[in-house]
Formats: structure tokens, sequence, C-alpha cells
């Protein structure tokens, strides 16, 4: 992703690169919600300041490892479409 999206750089300690594929699957390793712009913001930033806010977080689990839902993954590909 990070070819496609240079701004967004969580803390990924694996080797593994998180792919659209992964995000897409909720296989990436991110956080179910992001700290900025998620359904409990009550004046959300825009898509990018969404993906930044995820910026050095750490991921809740290495990437491929398991199933786990995330809004942040899915806005991460968003922004990638826009």
């Amino acid at each position: 992703v990070s070819k496609y999206l240079p701004e967004f750089k969580p803390k990924n300690d694996t080797k593994t690169e998180i792919t659209l594929r992964m995000l897409m699957a909720h296989r990436s390793g991110l956080m179910r919600e992001p700290p900025l712009g998620s359904y409990f913001d009550n004046k959300p930033p825009d898509l990018k300041g969404t993906i930044t806010s995820l910026n050095d977080l750490p991921l809740i689990y290495a990437p491929k490892e398991r199933l786990k839902y995330s809004n942040a993954a899915i806005a991460v590909v968003g922004r990638v479409l826009e």
C-alpha cells in the first residue's frame, strides 16, 4: 500500500507489507477504529486526516495473522481509491 499511499505509516514491526487485499479482507492488523474520523467523532476530519492519524500506531497483530474487522482498513482503501 505504501507505494500508492506514502502518507500511510502505521508502526509495522513485521517484514510483511500491508496490501490492499489484506485491508479489504480485514487481515491487515490495523485497529478497528482510527483515532480520528471514526463514527464517534462529531466533526470528522477529511480522509487524509483519518489516514495520517494511524501513523506510528502499532498494529493489533501481524498482517495476515488473523481476521479482525477494521473500519480503519476500509478508510485506507478509500483513500487509495480517492
